[in-house]
């Protein structure tokens, strides 16, 4: 069944019922939670105002499965990344980087690093691809379109970080 997940300044990530009526279960978090996402697998990706982490966790129990650490700024964003064999999820920080995980390994696939500013926003298009926004108040800002690379779509091992081929929008 279809579960909401929820996280804000009480520290908490809840998990609750398709009607958000009940919750389900909930864990506590450090410090404020910034980002709660649902993923494949009955797991859960969130995020808090500490550090530059993501805690991969159990949907049902809380009980943390992975720490996913590279980021070197705040993470802004994340997106589940949709694959036949893989559960991926794309995080965008203020270090201007966009990380693509492999959340059962616990492991980065690969380092998209072309934005000049901090990532702001992402979205996962139709047919697979990423698109990511970037800037701050001073900038244009930019958008740019992520082709959905081999190393995500023909593999099924994670392979060491490369960076992914972009185009700007």
């Amino acid at each position: 069944s279809e579960l909401i997940i929820s996280g804000g300044g009480d520290r908490l990530v809840k998990v609750w019922n398709s009607t958000a009526t009940e919750v389900i279960s909930e864990f506590e978090h450090q410090s404020s939670i910034t980002h709660a996402l649902s993923l494949t697998g009955k797991r859960i990706a969130s995020t808090c105002m500490a550090n530059y982490k993501i805690i991969v966790s159990k949907d049902d129990s809380g009980d943390r499965i992975h720490t996913l650490e590279g980021h070197s700024g705040w993470i802004t964003c994340l997106s589940d990344l949709p694959h036949e064999k893989l559960t991926l999820l794309a995080s965008g920080s203020k270090d201007r980087s966009i990380r693509v995980w492999d959340v059962t390994a616990g492991s980065t696939v690969m380092v998209l690093d072309e934005h000049k500013y901090p990532i702001n926003c992402m979205a996962v298009l139709s047919d697979g691809r990423l698109i990511s926004g970037s800037g701050h108040w001073l900038s244009p800002g930019e958008i740019k379109v992520w082709q959905k690379p081999a190393l995500i779509s023909d593999s099924t091992t994670a392979e060491p970080a490369v960076n992914g081929d972009a185009q700007d929008a």
